[in-house]
């Protein structure tokens, strides 16, 4: 698949089908692999936080789990004019006008983990994968576990736990006896709920320790939407970029995540536009 790179992460660009596709891949494979889904916030902390940049550009596939991302793109590739005053007007016309124009962005479109994860379990639900849940508060791994057991008998989830205290490094308490457990599973995908940073930061540290899982993936708050703990927002506000104005509604308390994905981060795609054309 084709990239972006959105301030030092490459941001894997494609259809659904395209990332079920390349996971479908990675299970076939004998090696490890992890998957992330970076979004404006996770962006803006790796441009403060070398080790979770890293975390996240090493990762084997990272899919634009954002609007802003798309917007991000946009912005980056649209030429502007050498006059200041008249590049604030170019800016804030683009911004306005991107969902009725065609787009310069090179992320064709929004691939959020919720969605990656719904696809997987609808695709192996015949059992043909074996799935192992990792992570979010106590006790919601085990529902998931039961909620989706219960819809698809044939599926293969072979452990659920919330896997103990995770630092801010990523490093978890029983980390020894988690990867344990897991390697005795036979667990071939591991959707790992930590939220970020942890969840990258645990994957990237326990790469090589996860012996039978083909392709581990940070999910955030995914499990969350499987116990119906949270209620993903209808589709047509999905299609127009307004999930997180949902999610702020249900969840007042994001209300400085939100903040760090508008204004701050369309500012900071701007800032770093103007710098781009200051120095060619």
């Amino acid at each position: 698949m084709r990239t972006d790179n959105i301030f030092g992460i490459d941001i894997h660009t494609g259809s659904h089908e395209d990332f079920i596709s390349a996971i479908g891949a990675y299970l076939k494979s004998s090696q490890f692999h992890y998957v992330v889904t970076p979004n404006p916030e996770m962006v803006m902390a790796a441009q403060k936080d070398g080790v979770f940049l890293q975390a996240l550009q090493n990762a084997d596939l990272k899919t634009p789990d954002g609007i802003g991302l798309i917007m991000a793109s946009h912005v980056l590739h649209t030429p502007l004019s050498q006059n200041r005053l008249v590049r604030v007007l170019q800016l804030l016309l683009e911004a306005i006008m991107l969902p009725f124009t065609q787009s310069r962005s090179k992320i064709s479109e929004r691939i959020s983990g919720v969605d990656i994860v719904s696809q997987l379990i609808e695709k192996y639900q015949d059992g043909s994968a074996k799935f192992y849940f990792l992570g979010g508060p106590e006790g919601v791994a085990h529902k998931a576990q039961q909620i989706l057991e219960q819809k698809y008998p044939k599926i293969a989830i072979v452990g659920a736990e919330d896997g103990g205290s995770i630092s801010v490094d990523g490093i978890g308490e029983n980390d020894n006896q988690v990867i344990d457990r897991i390697n005795k599973s036979g667990a071939q995908i591991l959707l790992v709920s930590f939220g970020a940073p942890k969840q990258e930061l645990w994957m990237s540290r326990n790469k090589e320790l996860l012996a039978s899982v083909r392709v581990a993936l940070g999910v955030g708050g995914t499990l969350d939407f499987i116990t119906g703990k949270q209620k993903r927002a209808p589709v047509l506000l999905r299609k127009m970029g307004l999930e997180w104005l949902w999610r702020l509604v249900q969840d007042p308390k994001r209300i400085r995540r939100i903040i760090i994905a508008f204004p701050l981060f369309p500012l900071y795609v701007a800032v770093r536009k103007f710098s781009m054309l200051q120095l060619n």
